[in-house]
């Protein structure tokens, strides 16, 4: 991984932490599982575990540390997001982009 990549993924994180509490408030993590779960970025399992969560607040916050942990997957969640018609997708402005196949293209 090049240096414009580590700058991006940092950026991304970044975004994540910035928006926090926005992202507590306004996701619903089962609007954006299903494409998560089909490009690859969260395992059923670990859905399985979210479901058990009482309330959203703590899916979304176990999701954001899947995100985390993974930064790479970002822009999967973006692509999410942006399926909902989420508002998020608009306030949220992550760097680089999904192909159509699910490759992460990094764009500066």
């Amino acid at each position: 991984m090049d240096g414009d990549q580590k700058d991006i993924i940092r950026r991304n994180k970044a975004i994540i932490h910035k928006n926090w509490g926005v992202i507590k408030k306004q996701l619903i993590v089962e609007d954006v599982i299903d494409t998560l779960i089909e490009e690859g970025a969260v395992a059923v399992d670990e859905w399985m575990e979210m479901k058990k969560k009482k309330s959203e607040k703590d899916k979304v916050e176990e999701l954001m540390s899947i995100l985390l942990m993974q930064p790479n997957y970002i822009p999967i969640f973006q692509k999410a997001l942006k399926k909902t018609k989420n508002c998020l997708a608009k306030e949220l402005e992550f760097h680089g982009d999904v192909d159509s196949s699910g490759i992460f293209l990094f764009l500066s």
